[in-house]
């Protein structure tokens, strides 16, 4: 699917490379790549798709399209990929397929191959088959008749016979000549895509006019035609001085009696049939042309070239941006719409000059809608030296000439000099420089009085405004379509009004330090190198959309007093460390590719993330915000820190992917929530402190999370997290923490360790934590864990018989017995196993002392009458024994038997009985307390 970006001027294309294993897919994408030239491509990748690698590249062609870059992504899919969801969403957006099938392979392998793209086609959209498809059949050198097996593949699976080519190895010719008809068909889709795109427009009437001489009386109705915006168009009373800068597309007098002498001739001469052909074409040749350059007069004639650098006042330069970004969806189709119909009429018009003379033909042209709205991007490519065949050629002119001619207040145009010195001077009158060639230009040390103003130009060397002594510049710089390729110095410059930057390529490090910006600054559409603007005053907004920064880009030190607006831009590094803003700092739809640094930044106002990319670090640490800090629809691929962050206001973190470690550690927040958030990596929020409430709702933490000595002053709720790693709680503060033993039972990272002391004070606080939300079996859970945690710690001394016997009894009693009083059924069940346990050492080690009132029991039961009781009397007379034994107050009218031993083996579980007792009933009275 053929994506349109009118907004960065690319055309974006996808292609693939489908086959089996081993057909020659990878080595035809090398070879291919070889043998493009190295501005044209990027490095070959590999990227894993649902555990399916998949090899790609990035192919920019030379020659664009209605001066759009066009973009190729040429991708190389195995076939077990088509299994794969990523797989299958690449290839539903896919513009040209290229079909691998190796001849040295049987027809039903490679027809097996097809079936499976056919497959793959009709679970996505069956009219995606109809794209454009070529068959390469490689591996051709190993097999001896390639012509019959070429046949036999087009006759098993080439139905809609799609074009085919046969390659070998070191055949690169009919590699490159494969791509080459697969980009030619996706081409022509692309040309009727935005032929299409034209026709939608309002139509335009189009009044032709033969007669030279009536065009003093047609240009009073030129005004009637393409209706412009106040802004645009031309005041009543203009300047002469403004007049000289028109660009005159008609034809001079001499050329058109030239002209008209010729087709006279050709009139005149029908009887050759020849020339009647000549004529004809030569005629609409110049029709077509001829439209061409009206279009471009039109738009000229209504908008001077420098009518947008005209208006030097704020509510101009307001307006303009408005225009720019601020227009509805369908006033952005019309406009982009007509903007696509102007370049490819250029684009013809240049065409056919290169072959046809230009000839009398003019027209007017006229708009039935009549508030039709311009942007002003609809004139960067007609207005630019290289597309406009009527610019004059440029004249070479000393420093001395381009001075006298600013200093006149004249425009310097269409000139090319080594050297412009504007230094040391006070200029009252405006400046303009327009399509001009340039090798350095000097302006430290002067006042410029009026604005500042280049377009259309090259500056190769040097481009200082300020650097040893500093310029004062009273108006506006405006800066639209500059191309620098030397050192850029702007140090210490002083601008009282807008700095405006639209369209422009600097190719190597701006230094724009200690700087003063009165008013707005404004960049867009620019690409830039390195940006270094450390300790600048911003007493003005601060906007960068759709810009570029290939290295580094660094505001440190530097003081904002308005709103900084970032949108639309990428950044290999930035660094924002300690800049002050006093307003609003919004970054949207912007990508930071290794750096993004936030570090010490200090706003006034609010902070908003939206919709970015950080593929590298993002250090947001130690940083200050006042008002509402939103991150909303980003991801970090890398490292994040937000340590020792202190915000103020509201916190909300939505739908925000942290795919490594993620350091909260120490940070201030306020009402914080985290909605949807993702965090795959390592996450601290160690000592944070959460002024308000604070909730996490549908987040999930893969790996360990430690709240550890975290402070939460009101309500935080867990209840609808995943915890998928390990966590921990240990020292946690808050009044009214909502969590469940599920979410956190063996996911503890003390249960992983051997620190008892740990171990203890995690349990300590989920248990405080559990006895505040009335959770009492959960609470006896904590308990429990913490009670045998203490006791694991302390140490064993195994030469001293009290610390063993102390050991035991809390282990027997405490730890099994009743679970640190959590349990009173354990007590039961342990009395149970301790009578037990006494009778069988009265039934078998003391049977001769067992006396007959130890089977009164057994007796009044009437068990003396089975045979089973006459055999296993000695059992029930000791486990009557026990049972007396272990009740309390029982044993003690027990009388000393002939045996000493058992005499103190009664008095021991008369004793445990005793303590089991005790223990029952205070368990008992604990458990109708909580009740």
């Amino acid at each position: 699917m053929v994506q349109t970006n009118f907004f960065q001027k690319e055309i974006s294309l996808k292609f693939i490379y489908y086959g089996r294993d081993s057909v020659g897919k990878k080595t035809t994408l090398h070879s291919l790549h070889k043998h493009l030239e190295s501005k044209q491509k990027t490095k070959i990748q590999d990227e894993n798709f649902d555990d399916v690698i998949v090899h790609h590249f990035i192919h920019i062609p030379r020659k664009a399209l209605a001066g759009m870059k066009i973009k190729c992504g040429i991708y190389c899919i195995p076939e077990e990929g088509l299994h794969s969801k990523k797989v299958l969403s690449l290839l539903e957006s896919v513009d040209g397929i290229i079909f691998a099938a190796d001849l040295n392979s049987t027809t039903e392998e490679a027809a097996e191959s097809y079936k499976k793209l056919e497959a793959a086609f009709k679970k996505i959209d069956e009219k995606l088959m109809f794209r454009s498809m070529v068959m390469q059949y490689t591996k051709k050198d190993l097999v001896d008749n390639v012509d019959e097996k070429v046949e036999a593949f087009n006759t098993s699976f080439n139905k809609l016979k799609k074009k085919h080519f046969a390659s070998g190895e070191g055949s690169a010719q009919e590699i490159l000549d494969t791509w080459e008809c697969v980009y030619s068909q996706v081409m022509i889709e692309v040309r009727a895509k935005l032929d299409s795109t034209t026709k939608s427009m309002p139509k335009t009437k189009l009044k032709f006019n033969f007669n030279r001489k009536k065009e003093v009386e047609e240009t009073e109705e030129d005004d009637k035609g393409l209706k412009i915006p106040k802004k645009f168009a031309k005041k009543d009373e203009e300047p002469d001085e403004y007049n000289d800068t028109r660009i005159d597309l008609h034809v001079s007098e001499d050329e058109s009696k030239k002209a008209s002498e010729i087709e006279v001739i050709a009139n005149e001469d029908n009887k050759t049939s020849e020339t009647e052909v000549i004529a004809d074409e030569r005629k609409k040749a110049s029709e077509t042309e001829t439209i061409a350059e009206h279009n471009q007069h039109l738009i000229k004639k209504q908008m001077p070239i420098d009518s947008f650098f005209e208006e030097s006042s704020e509510e101009g330069l307001t307006s303009a941006k408005t225009e720019s970004f601020s227009v509805d969806e369908k006033e952005m189709d019309s406009i982009n719409r007509l903007k696509v119909t102007n370049q490819l009429l250029s684009e013809l018009d240049t065409s056919l000059r290169e072959q046809r003379a230009p000839e009398t033909l003019f027209f007017e042209s006229t708009s039935d809608e009549e508030k039709t709205r311009l942007d002003e991007n609809l004139y960067s490519e007609t207005l630019s030296l290289k597309s406009s065949p009527l610019v004059k050629e440029m004249e070479d002119k000393s420093s001395e000439q381009a001075l006298e001619k600013i200093k006149n207040g004249e425009i310097l145009q269409n000139a090319k000099l080594d050297l412009l010195d504007l230094r040391n001077y006070n200029f009252v009158d405006p400046i303009r420089i327009s399509k001009c060639q340039i090798g350095s230009i000097l302006c430290d040390g002067s006042d410029f009085n009026g604005p500042f103003i280049i377009e259309d130009t090259k500056i190769s060397q040097h481009f200082s405004l300020s650097s040893n002594i500093g310029s004062l510049f009273r108006d506006s710089i405006k800066l639209k379509r500059v191309e620098v390729d030397g050192e850029i110095v702007w140090d210490g410059v002083v601008a009282s009004k807008e700095v405006t930057i639209l369209d422009s390529t600097w190719n190597s490090n701006a230094q724009i330090q200690r700087c003063a910006f009165e008013k707005e600054v404004f960049i867009a559409n620019s690409n830039i190198l390195s940006f270094n603007c450390k300790e600048s005053n911003f007493r003005g907004e601060f906007t960068m959309t759709g810009c570029r920064f290939e290295d580094n880009a660094e505001f440190q030190g530097s003081n904002i007093e308005d709103r900084l607006y970032i949108s639309s831009s990428y950044f290999q590094k930035a660094y924002f460390c300690n800049t002050h803003c006093k307003s609003n700092v919004e970054v949207i739809n912007s990508t930071f590719d290794k750096i993004g640094s936030f570090k010490k930044m200090h706003i006034a106002k609010g902070f908003c993330l939206e919709g970015c990319v950080f593929n590298g670090r993002a250090d947001f640490s130690e940083a200050r915000i006042n008002g509402e800090f939103e991150v909303r629809r980003t991801e970090f691929f890398e490292d994040t820190f937000f340590h020792k962050v202190l915000a103020t206001a509201n916190q909300c973190f939505e739908n925000v992917t942290f795919s490594a470690m993620t350091d909260f550690s120490k940070a201030s927040l306020n009402q914080a929530d985290f909605i949807q958030s993702y965090f795959k990596g390592i996450t601290h929020f160690h000592e944070a402190i959460f002024s308000e409430d604070a909730s996490f709702l549908e987040s999930t933490f893969e790996n360990t999370t430690n709240f550890s000595r975290a402070i939460f002053y009101k309500k935080v709720d867990f209840t609808e997290c995943a915890f998928n790693g390990r966590m921990s709680f240990r020292g946690m503060i808050g009044d009214y923490v909502v969590i469940h033993r599920d979410q956190v039972e063996k996911k503890l990272v003390c249960d992983s360790e051997k620190n008892q002391e740990m171990i203890r004070q995690e349990y300590l606080t989920l248990k405080r934590i559990m006895d505040k939300q009335r959770r009492l079996q959960d609470k006896d859970w904590a308990h429990y864990h913490a009670k045998r945690a203490e006791r694991r710690s302390k140490k064993i001394n195994w030469f001293n018989p009290m610390s063993i016997g102390e050991r035991f009894v809390n282990w027997l009693f405490l730890d099994i017995g009743s679970r640190y009083g959590t349990r009173p059924q354990n007590i039961i069940i342990l009395g149970v196993l301790l009578c037990t346990f006494f009778a069988s050492i009265y039934a078998f080690v003391f049977p001769e002392h067992l006396q007959p009132t130890d089977l009164l029991i057994s007796e009044k039961l009437g068990l003396d009458s089975y045979s089973f009781f006459e055999q296993n009397q000695r059992i029930f007379a000791g486990l009557e024994l026990s049972l007396k034994a272990i009740i309390p107050g029982t044993a003690m009218s027990t009388s000393l038997q002939s045996s000493l031993w058992m005499w103190a083996i009664v008095m021991l579980e008369s004793c445990l009985g005793i303590i089991l007792a005790f223990m029952l009933s205070i368990l008992l009275v604990r458990k109708l307390l909580q009740s």
